[in-house]
């Protein structure tokens, strides 16, 4: 007996009992894993028991799927085989009880699904996320899965499209209940959402594939990069405003003839200059003050391949927003993009009719998410209406 058969008052309290038994050591009394019962997979990587009461399962929670775990076990991973331990109607009781301790819905919005995200045509394109205008494109709510995982993991973002014909924005909400928009010190991580676009019709694998020649281009939004535009650019002395050293010879200042010892009045920094910042100096935008969008458009064609266009073609511009626990970021840029594909570049160009192949990826600051360790979509489909 499982919950598809509908609920049992004895199949829960004969499967609690066997839990129990077997399975509450790792997974916990109630569901919630026990903290110290962490084991190691084959490769010898962390595999922490998965929370039953958040109802998120390896592969599905059906009844035949959880059968077939509980049985077999999983292979590669510390979960045990049980065959043989117990007959076929204890495991079915077990598996009923497993199935009460899930929050309803929770393993439907992990489960990756693609979606048709259309680009409504409209007559003026917003200036900010929080605009009127966005309610006229319909959500399409796209579902992530962490790479590496984590409790705090975000689950999916909502995504609108539209377009007035000359451009096209996009803007993307999650939930997150921190807001990480600083990443000057080491420990200090950034919230940030990218969207890659194939191109080609058939999406290669992910971030590329140089046997097929598939590449992809990315619009990459970072909030401490939003920051330095609504707030004033954040060096070392936001980080550590009390600092020893105030005066640095990359800096220039409006002040001159100080004497020593006197102090620089505030404000007296002016601009850095790039000569003595190497990767400014040399097109670097992660190292430039001076950027004047929170969006950059790289391309890559394969794993290791991904590179940023040169400044000059670099016209995708952000905004963003964060309340009450949810982002919102815009993306906008014009639907032509001749400039990138003359010099070679791979942007790419969208025009109505189209059909687009995309993804997602989201990085989360407060659970240190970096580089490879994000949470992505699988391939969705975007129509310029």
């Amino acid at each position: 007996m499982n919950l598809e058969a509908g609920f049992d008052d004895l199949a829960w309290f004969r499967g609690r009992q066997i839990y129990l038994q077997a399975c509450a050591s790792c997974h916990g009394v109630d569901g919630e894993p026990v903290a110290d019962a962490v084991k190691f997979d084959d490769e010898g990587y962390p595999d922490p028991p998965r929370s039953f009461v958040k109802g998120i399962f390896k592969g599905g929670m059906e009844g035949h799927q959880l059968y077939s775990r509980i049985m077999k076990g999983m292979k590669g991973t510390p979960m045990p085989a049980y065959e043989g331990n117990y007959p076929d109607d204890a495991v079915w009781d077990l598996i009923h009880y497993v199935q009460s301790l899930a929050r309803a819905g929770a393993q439907e919005r992990a489960e990756l699904r693609s979606e048709a995200i259309v680009a409504t045509r409209v007559a003026d394109l917003p200036e900010s996320p929080t605009d009127d205008q966005w309610e006229q494109a319909r959500g399409a709510y796209v579902g992530l899965a962490p790479l590496w995982w984590t409790e705090k993991r975000i689950e999916g973002l909502v995504v609108r499209a539209i377009h007035d014909g000359e451009e096209l924005a996009l803007r993307f909400s999650w939930l997150d209940p921190t807001q990480n928009d600083r990443a000057v010190k080491t420990e200090e991580f950034r919230d940030s959402v990218a969207v890659q676009f194939s191109l080609t019709s058939d999406p290669p694998f992910y971030m590329g594939d140089p046997s097929k020649g598939g590449g992809v281009n990315m619009w990459l939004w970072k909030a401490d990069r939003q920051t330095d535009l609504d707030g004033g650019y954040q060096d070392v002395d936001a980080a550590y405003p009390d600092r020893a050293i105030d005066m640095y010879p990359e800096q220039e200042y409006t002040s001159v003839g100080k004497d020593i010892g006197e102090e620089w009045p505030k404000g007296a920094i002016d601009t850095h200059r790039a000569r003595y910042v190497t990767a400014w100096g040399a097109g670097n935008l992660v190292a430039d003050p001076t950027r004047s969008s929170s969006v950059e458009s790289l391309v890559a064609s394969g794993p290791g391949t991904l590179a940023g266009l040169p400044p000059a073609i670099q016209l995708v511009q952000g905004a963003a927003v964060y309340t009450d626990g949810v982002w919102m970021v815009q993306m906008k840029r014009s639907l032509s993009g001749a400039e990138g594909e003359a010099l070679g570049q791979g942007r790419r160009s969208f025009s109505p009719g189209d059909y687009i192949p995309v993804s997602f990826a989201i990085w989360n600051g407060d659970a240190r998410d970096r580089d490879g360790k994000k949470n992505i979509s699988i391939w969705q489909r975007l129509v310029i209406e």
